[in-house]
C-alpha cells in the first residue's frame, strides 16, 4: 500500500492508527489470545505471522512474537526480511527466482508485537525485543 497523505505527520496532529487489536476465541468462546501491533504497515503481516506460528503449530508465545519476519507491501514489489534472514539464503533466491524484488531490514525496522495467550488454563505475556519492554507476568 502506497503513503497516504491522511497518515503524514505534521504538528499538532493526531496519527492514525492501524494496530490492529485482535482477540481469538475457541470453540467455547473463551479468550485464548489477545494481540496488537505498532508500527506502521508492517503491522498486519507481523500479527499474522505470530498468530499462525502461535495458534497453528503451536510455537510458544513469546517465541512467536520474537521470531524473525518479512513482509510484502505489494507497492513496490520488493520483500523486506529481517537481517536474520541472510542465513535462510535457500527461501530469499527462490523468492527472488519468481520476480520478488527484496532488501534486509534491520529488526528495528519492523514493528513491536504484544501479546497474551491462554492455553489449558495458562496465561502468558510477550513483549517484542524489537522495542523493548519487560515481561509482565506467566501465571
Amino acid at each position: 500500500m502506497p503513503p497516504s497523505e491522511v497518515n503524514y505527520i505534521k504538528p499538532g496532529k493526531r496519527p492514525l492508527s492501524s494496530m490492529c487489536p485482535t482477540v481469538i476465541l475457541g470453540n467455547n468462546c473463551d479468550v485464548e489470545m489477545v494481540i496488537g501491533a505498532a508500527g506502521g504497515p508492517k503491522i498486519i503481516t507481523s500479527i499474522t505471522l505470530a498468530l499462525i506460528k502461535h495458534l497453528w503449530y503451536g510455537v510458544g508465545i513469546q517465541a512467536a512474537v520474537s521470531d524473525k519476519r518479512l513482509h510484502h507491501q505489494l507497492f513496490p514489489m520488493l520483500i523486506e526480511f529481517e537481517e536474520s534472514y541472510k542465513n535462510d539464503v535457500d527461501l530469499v533466491k527462490a523468492l527472488h527466482e519468481i520476480g520478488h524484488d527484496y532488501k534486509l531490514t534491520p529488526s528495528i525496522g519492523f514493528n513491536a508485537v504484544t501479546a497474551i495467550s491462554r492455553k489449558g488454563g495458562v496465561l502468558e505475556a510477550a513483549i517484542d525485543p524489537r522495542r523493548g519492554g519487560e515481561k509482565v507476568f506467566v501465571y
